[in-house]
């Protein structure tokens, strides 16, 4: 309303450009910070359009408003707008005989670098800026959040998960002091994700909730929705859920990664052959092309010798950018796979990844077995019969047991399992391979 009243005012005047202009930058962080995007957009073309000769932002404001354009389009996992952004700032920066162009250089650098898949050079530039923007203090919607993001992703990346999730800890508490709610969201889902990860299903889609709670509570719009989606649909993919796996897919940005899920969802659905899907992936950057080998090697993982040159070819882009949980997150055929390269072909980075494997197939293994050993004959015989769409009575009868019998045992694997109900409890078999 603010807006509205100091542009009627200034309609007429001298000063109604400028006027404009100012205000809507104002606007533009306003909508950014409350993940009014769509919004945003709006005020953004505004703001950085000037309606005269003369633009009345300084050019320092301007990069400040590219690098805000910039961190919009990151979220959405938008390359060539973010690289669009990046060589705008770069002409501006040139043409400017300002100290601190070179700040809004490296935060958007950094965007761009991580979306290519150059995770090596993004953590670099992120890390830079980051230190940069601390030293001069610069907090709140200026503040380098989108770098120490960018730094936790990479070391997620590069398998530092304790040094991940100390960046998401410390970008959470900064995001919600600061009221920079795109990069609260975006941290705190991917603490639901690692509850996933370590078989914490139930506590997973608990932290979904209470985002989705605390979004209703401020009342943000859909697109913070579209955020946290974004997580959940990670947990579901791993519980095996693709019922409520469709209805999220059906509504998401297509996302990088939520292309990748959407694939295999297509491929276990029956809705596109594995070939077709494989074939049309973009392969431009060093994301795409090791996520488009990766998927040529799954294609045939039946037939070794030509899913190892695949994956070979994946492994060398790996190895220039510095990637590895891409490969970690893959199935247990392609890990092992993996191994078998690093024997044949040991290079530092190889041996490295291989050790990480081996890594995450224990894990894999140990959590299944374990799981499984806590639960009796008979608990294992009802989880499976749960993932059914069968009524509790009619699961007891099949069992010959008495329905009291029946909740007595539903408890014991309930408490097990550590969920709060039935849905809970299947996905947790499913994540664990129980099912």
């Amino acid at each position: 309303m603010m807006v509205q009243q100091m542009n009627a005012d200034a309609e007429g005047t001298e000063l109604e450009g400028a006027i404009r202009q100012l205000t809507y930058r104002a606007k533009a962080y306003v909508d950014f910070s409350l993940c009014r995007f769509k919004e945003f957009d709006q005020s953004f073309e505004v703001a950085i359009h000037p309606t005269t000769e003369t633009n009345s932002l300084g050019i320092e404001a301007q990069l400040y408003l590219l690098r805000l354009a910039a961190m919009r389009h990151f979220i959405f996992d938008d390359l060539e707008k973010v690289e669009s952004l990046f060589e705008k700032s770069k002409v501006l920066a040139f043409n400017a005989n300002i100290s601190q162009t070179h700040l809004t250089i490296y935060a958007i650098g950094a965007m761009v670098h991580f979306l290519q898949g150059d995770y090596r050079r993004a953590y670099e530039a992120a890390s830079s800026a980051n230190l940069l923007f601390t030293r001069k203090n610069i907090t709140g919607a200026f503040g380098p959040l989108e770098s120490i993001y960018i730094m936790a992703r990479c070391q997620l990346q590069f398998n530092r998960p304790v040094e991940a999730f100390e960046l998401f800890g410390q970008l959470r508490v900064m995001a919600e002091t600061w009221q920079q709610w795109p990069w609260y969201f975006f941290a705190d889902g991917y603490f639901a994700r690692d509850l996933s990860f370590q078989g914490k299903v139930g506590e997973a889609l608990e932290n979904i909730s209470n985002a989705r709670d605390k979004a209703a509570l401020f009342n943000f719009p859909d697109d913070v929705h579209a955020l946290i989606d974004v997580s959940e649909i990670y947990i579901r993919y791993r519980a095996n859920d693709f019922n409520r796996l469709g209805e999220l897919l059906a509504r998401t940005p297509r996302l990088n990664f939520v292309e990748q899920i959407r694939q295999t969802y297509e491929e276990k659905m029956g809705l596109k052959p594995t070939r077709i899907l494989v074939e049309n992936l973009p392969e431009r950057t060093p994301r795409e092309k090791i996520w488009k080998y990766l998927s040529k090697a799954e294609a045939v993982i039946d037939q070794e010798q030509m899913a190892k040159r695949h994956l070979k070819s994946a492994l060398e882009i790996g190895a220039t950018v510095g990637a590895k949980e891409s490969f970690l997150r893959q199935s247990n055929q392609i890990l092992h796979l993996i191994m078998r390269i690093a024997i044949e072909n040991p290079t530092v980075y190889l041996e490295d990844l291989s050790r990480n494997v081996a890594e995450r197939l224990k894990n894999h293994d140990y959590s299944s077995s374990d799981l499984g050993s806590r639960l009796t004959k008979r608990e294992l015989e009802i989880l499976k019969h749960l993932s059914t769409d069968r009524p509790i009575s009619a699961i007891a009868s099949t069992l010959h047991i008495s329905l009291n019998t029946m909740k007595s045992h539903l408890k014991n694997l309930y408490r097990k399992l550590e969920v709060d109900g039935r849905d809970t409890a299947v996905e947790v078999g499913r994540t664990q391979f129980i099912l």
